[in-house]
């Protein structure tokens, strides 16, 4: 009695084992069809968008693979302009309790996003840099707002770099800085150019890399 228990048991493992492998090979087979689609998708964004730009409009443009960072930097003589962006930090634009006051008939607004960047301007005759903190406004006029400004030495530790004082300006003063970076190639133009083209292209490209980064990890034995 004991023994034909033992074996019922033993018949009812095997099978169970049977079973488990079945369908981790079912698994396994729809996670390899997984890292494939993924692949595939990545080279079609990376084909759509095209390579990344390496100049537009004399703004060179440095990207290092395996970052999400750009890095524009235009020569005007004596002065250096340089742009950095981080191509995901992309953020919705921050709530207004005004927007939900909408009239009979209107249809809500679809939500809108900001970018974050900064604008360093270097002189060749000084040791600071003039630093604006600015932020991506989709569909505003002007394109993007100087949130901060700020300036201070090029070498300096981050406990220094911590005691620069930055500040908020007035609408009028606010103008009048756009108007200095508009002179500088900070425009409109540009900001299409960099949050469309150049964000495609870098975003599609690491998310290329990370597919095929990701399917030679789990290919290895």
């Amino acid at each position: 009695m004991f023994l034909a228990s033992s074996k019922r048991i033993a018949a009812l493992t095997v099978g169970a084992r049977q079973v488990g492998m079945s369908a981790l090979s079912v698994r396994h087979f729809s996670f390899e069809k997984a890292i494939k689609e993924m692949q595939e998708d990545a080279q079609q964004a990376v084909e759509e968008a095209g390579a990344v730009e390496t100049e537009f409009k004399g703004w060179r443009i440095f990207h290092e693979d395996g970052s999400c960072m750009l890095e524009l930097v235009k020569d005007l003589g004596s002065t250096k302009v340089t742009i950095k962006y981080d191509v995901q930090n992309e953020q919705e634009a921050e709530y207004d309790p005004a927007d939900d006051e909408m009239e009979d008939g209107e249809e809500e607004d679809a939500l809108e996003f900001e970018v974050p960047f900064e604008v360093e301007v270097e002189k060749s005759n000084s040791p600071d840099i003039l630093t604006f903190d600015c932020m991506y406004k989709e569909n505003a006029s002007p394109p993007y707002e100087i949130r901060d400004i700020s300036i201070g030495p090029e070498e300096i530790d981050e406990d220094e770099y911590m005691k620069i004082p930055t500040y908020r300006l007035s609408d009028d003063v606010n103008d009048g800085f756009h108007d200095y970076l508009q002179e500088l190639g900070v425009d409109g133009e540009l900001m299409d150019f960099l949050i469309q083209d150049a964000v495609n292209s870098v975003d599609s490209k690491e998310y290329k890399a990370l597919t095929d980064k990701i399917a030679d990890f789990i290919a290895k034995k």
